[in-house]
Order: C-alpha cells, then structure tokens, then sequence
C-alpha cells in the first residue's frame, strides 16, 4: 500500500481563499502578470505601440518593460510601500493620457513611461510570489496563470484587449494588497546554486521567448494549430501537477522533461518541409514545453530562493531573465526566426539546445538537499526527514520509534531505548503506520529512503 499524501499537502482555493485574505490581491496580481509577460512576448503589438510605426519602436516598448521589473525589485527591496504609491498614481495617469492623446510623439512618451511603471509594478509582484507565497499559493498561482494564457491563442488578435484588462488588474491588486514587498532577513550562509541562473537564461530563452515565437507562427496555420496550442498549455500544467504529486520523482523531472518536449517541437520544425501533417504535433510539444517549462522553472527558483533568502541570487535572476527576454525578443523581431526559408535552422538550434540542456541538467540537480521542499506545503529548515514526518502530523514519540525502526532496532529493543512498555510502542507503531498508511516496516524504509539517504550524506 502506498502513502497517501498528507493533509498538510492538500490544497483548495476555496480554503486558500478564505484562510489567507491578505494574500488575494497579490495573488491575482501575479497571475494577470504572468499573463501580461506573454501577452508581451506573443502580441505584434503593445498597448498603443502597432507594427506600422516600425520594428525599433516595438522593440524599445518591450525592453522597457522588461527593465522595469528590474527596477521594481531594487525599489521593492529598498523603499516601503506607501513611497512607492506615488509611482502608481502616475502611472494610471499617464496610461489614462495616452488613451486620449492623438499626438503621435506625446502618446510614444507616455506610453513608454506608462509601460515603465506598469514593470514595476510587476516587479513588486514577483517579490511576493518568490519571498512572501507558500509553496503551494506559489504553485496554484503559475497553474492558473498558465491555464489563462491558452486565451493568447485563441484570440489573438485580442490582443490589445487581453493587455487593458491585465493593466486594471494588476493595478487594481497593487493597491488592494498588505503583503509587505520589503520583507527584511537574513542571508542564509550557503554557496548559492549559480548554475540555476544559466539554466534559467536557457528555459527563458527556449520555453519562454523561442516557444512563444514559434506558437504564433502556428498559430497563423490553421485553426487545428490553435486547438492544439491550447490541448499543449493545459496538458503542461496536468504534467506539472502529477510531477509535483508523483511519490517516485522529484520535482525537477518537471523541468528536464519539458526540454525533451521542446526538442520534439525542434525535431519537428526540422522535419515539417518534408512532413506536413508533424505541423500539428509541433503544435501541441511547443505550447507544451512552454507551460511545462516555465510552470516548473518558476517554482523550483521560487522555492529555492525563499527558502536560502539569497537576493544577491534573486537580483541577477532577474536582470538575467530581463536581458534575455529583451535579447531573443530582438533577434523575433529584426530576425523573424520562424519565416518559411528559416524553418531548418531554427529547428535545428531548438531541437540540439534542449537536448543539450536536458541531458545536463539532472547532473547539476543530483543531491541537493533543498530539492525534497519543492513537494512540501512551504520551505522548511528543519532535517529532511524531520519535515517529512512533520507532513504526516507524526507526533515527537512516532517520529522517534520510526527512526528507531528505520536503524533496524525490534520493538522490545525500541521499548528498552525509550523506557516504555512494549503495548504503548505497539500502539505508537500502529499510529504512526495508520499516518503513513503502510503496514510494514520494509514499506517504511522504501518511503524514507530518499530522505535517509539526504541524512546520512549531511
């Protein structure tokens, strides 16, 4: 018999909703963010910005968008809230004159400087999803977030709409929340994973800007590509939830095995001159890693960063993912990569890129010990195989006859260790097999195995 997973595990939004009020506003903030990012990304054009007033000026758009988050994590970090208040005044100032402004020059000016604050608001956002949100609002926020952007493909050319509504979201939740977006503590005193930032840069740069480039080539291709674009989004987020519940994989399989869809989107761009009817499946793997991929990438950095409190590494994630989204959003729009006569060169790029990163990454992944928090309700700093039992609601006694029972002791040796008599660790036993819900000690040691071997490495 198998474990069950524990209540602590279990979440809903109704109980989400009504024991953490104060969480809302930053909650939908975060989701209509998200949306917005890819809105950016897809969209051919930004708010007042359109193709016809040329490629240079769409992409200045974006890149100051992408600063702004920048920005807004310094200001978060460093200002209280109610200084930076003012900012979004202006903000919903200055969108509201460049809806009324016929001036082309005066509504470029305010439009930049309304995109500007709007990054920063943004950015103030992703400081409550990294610092302040528990592993699961973290997670049920990217789920719905991705859920939201299969909109994107099947009404494209909403574009222009899908932005207004995310703009009064996102405004409307910065000024509802109480979240603090300064939280102050501590560096924690650990060598830090620089090796996530690359990674990140990778999955931003092949689940992220390329997936998205090459979703609105096809979804120019026919209304079966925007029905499988959607089928790809929502399989990746199922894919993500079974990952995160799985008792035989880590989390992080998430994240290799989107780069193992993505290189199928690769191989079939590759393969497509040749095969017409792959145009579907590429499809379906490209908005697939998408989800999949940037679902779990922002999970695993999100958990990893609350959990070290290292903003020294939460800082460079950001300028990194700005620089990237701001570089490969560049070479979309001076070099569109997914044009007819490109088709083999880019399939190519994608398909030995995520193939590279996918065979690399579960090596820099292999032994680390704050891994075993991604599948836990919020980081711990306790032993790992403390805070398993403390998933399980093992009380102080069960959790010592099961280490006893894992370090091969029998029960009367256990009753000698822990003066008690024989009855009570029988029931103690009985218990804690009933929370666990085995009925052996050899099915103890096949759950715990994982978290013994965390111990006898420390």
């Amino acid at each position: 018999m198998s474990a069950t997973t524990p209540k602590s595990n279990q979440f809903s939004l109704k109980s989400f909703f009504q024991s953490n009020k104060e969480l809302i506003p930053s909650f939908l903030g975060w989701i209509f963010f998200l949306l917005l990012i890819d809105t950016v990304c897809f969209s051919s054009s930004l708010f007042h910005f359109y193709p016809s007033d040329g490629k240079l000026i769409i992409f200045l758009a974006r890149v100051v968008f992408f600063l702004a988050i920048c920005f807004g994590v310094f200001l978060g970090m460093r200002f209280k809230r109610k200084h930076i208040i003012l900012l979004c005044l202006c903000s919903m100032i200055l969108s509201f004159c460049s809806f009324l402004s016929n001036d082309g020059l005066f509504n470029d000016i305010f439009s930049y400087l309304a995109l500007f604050s709007l990054g920063v608001i943004g950015g103030l956002f992703g400081l409550d999803f990294f610092l302040s949100f528990s592993n699961h609002v973290k997670f049920v926020s990217l789920c719905l977030g991705f859920v939201f952007s299969v909109f994107l493909y099947l009404f494209a050319s909403w574009e222009y709409f899908f932005e207004t509504i995310s703009f009064l979201v996102i405004m409307f939740a910065f000024f509802k929340q109480k979240l603090p977006v300064n939280e102050k503590t501590e560096l924690a005193f650990v060598y830090p994973e620089r090796w996530l930032l690359a990674l990140a840069l990778l999955s931003y740069a092949v689940n992220g800007i390329i997936s998205l480039s090459l979703s609105r080539f096809l979804s120019s291709k026919g209304d079966w590509n925007i029905f499988l674009l959607c089928v790809g989004s929502i399989s990746g987020v199922i894919l993500a939830y079974l990952f995160l519940k799985s008792r035989y994989v880590d989390f992080t399989f998430a994240l290799y095995t989107s780069f193992a869809f993505s290189s199928l989107a690769g191989l079939g761009l590759f393969l497509i001159p040749h095969y017409p009817f792959l145009l579907y499946l590429t499809s379906f793997f490209s908005s697939l890693s998408h989800a999949l991929g940037l679902l779990s990438l922002y999970y695993v950095v999100g958990v990893y960063t609350k959990k070290y409190k290292d903003f020294h590494f939460y800082y460079s994630g950001v300028i990194i993912s700005a620089v990237t989204y701001a570089s490969f959003i560049a070479v979309d729009i001076f070099y569109p990569p997914f044009e007819e006569n490109h088709l083999l060169i880019w399939g190519s790029v994608i398909l030995l890129l995520s193939l590279l990163v996918f065979i690399l990454t579960p090596l820099l992944f292999n032994k680390k010990e704050w891994i075993s928090d991604l599948k836990r309700s919020d980081v711990t700093y306790k032993a790992p195989i403390d805070s398993f039992f403390d998933d399980y609601h093992l009380s102080k006694r069960e959790k010592e006859v099961a280490i006893y029972l894992l370090s091969g002791l029998t029960l009367k040796q256990i009753s000698f260790e822990m003066s008690l008599s024989y009855p009570t660790i029988n029931t103690y036993l009985t218990s804690l097999y009933r929370k666990l819900n085995i009925n052996s000690r050899v099915e103890l040691v096949l759950l715990c195995r994982g978290y013994l071997a965390e111990k006898t490495r420390e």
